[in-house]
């Protein structure tokens, strides 16, 4: 039995608003948190939040080709990124410093700790790198508050940027050819090189940067006491 296309659509259709509130609910807070808690937790700036929900071409075939689902429900219960967004980091640190982040904001949104898939440190054939979790968030749709899972995912501008060189439909790699996929993990790999060679310097160059500022400010205090106190203002009372 094969998922009927016209019956998914119509029950696609009647919940498309929450999956769209979703998104944009999990963007507002997801911008929220890297504003308020970002150099708490490490994360430098320049984050970059994007996503929109899956249409339903996209989400017809990851039913039917990926887990052959045979009905609405089914497909439904299946398919956990119809709300989704990707949140581009600096580097390396800054993804699982995010991370850290969205696992200690569980009083804003849920992530299901068994949802966390670090493709990091485990990518795919073809070299697909980024942390993938699911997270819940609550939409009003009509009378009635409702929690939708949405899939983030964390990943460096140079994940991004071998994202741009590479097909989508290609990361999880079923449809890749051999040498298309031997291309695609070599290039992979020789930016995952150049992403903790970054790591490094940006931390180096923090780290000058703040023992600069630090030596600058003793000095700064050095001269003010060698300098000696301020001479007392004139209250305009004394006698020539």
């Amino acid at each position: 039995m094969t998922l009927d296309r016209e019956e998914a659509e119509a029950v696609f259709v009647e919940r498309a608003v929450r999956y769209r509130r979703a998104n944009d609910r999990i963007t507002s807070v997801l911008n929220d948190l890297l504003d308020d808690l970002s150099e708490r937790y490490g994360v430098r700036e320049g984050l970059v939040v994007v996503g929109e929900p899956k249409q339903f071409g996209s989400f017809y075939r990851k039913a039917t080709q990926k887990y052959g689902c045979e009905t609405p429900e089914e497909a439904f219960e299946r398919v956990r990124d119809l709300s989704r967004v990707r949140v581009v980091c600096q580097t390396l640190d800054d993804c699982y410093r995010l991370l850290d982040l969205l696992r200690a904001a569980q009083d804003i949104l849920y992530v299901d700790e068994a949802s966390i898939d670090d493709l990091i440190a485990k990518p795919s054939r073809t070299g697909y790198r980024a942390i993938h979790l699911e997270a819940r968030v609550d939409v009003n749709v009509g009378p009635e508050i409702i929690g939708v899972p949405v899939e983030i995912q964390i990943r460096s501008t140079l994940q991004e940027a071998w994202g741009l060189y590479t097909h989508a439909d290609f990361y999880h790699a079923e449809a890749a050819p051999d040498l298309v996929a031997q291309l695609m993990r070599e290039l992979s790999d020789l930016l995952y090189w150049t992403d903790r060679h970054a790591a490094i310097l940006v931390n180096e160059i923090t780290a000058f940067r703040t023992g600069h500022d630090k030596e600058q400010d003793r000095e700064s205090e050095r001269g003010a006491a060698r300098a000696g106190p301020e001479p007392a203002a004139s209250n305009g009372d004394a006698t020539e």
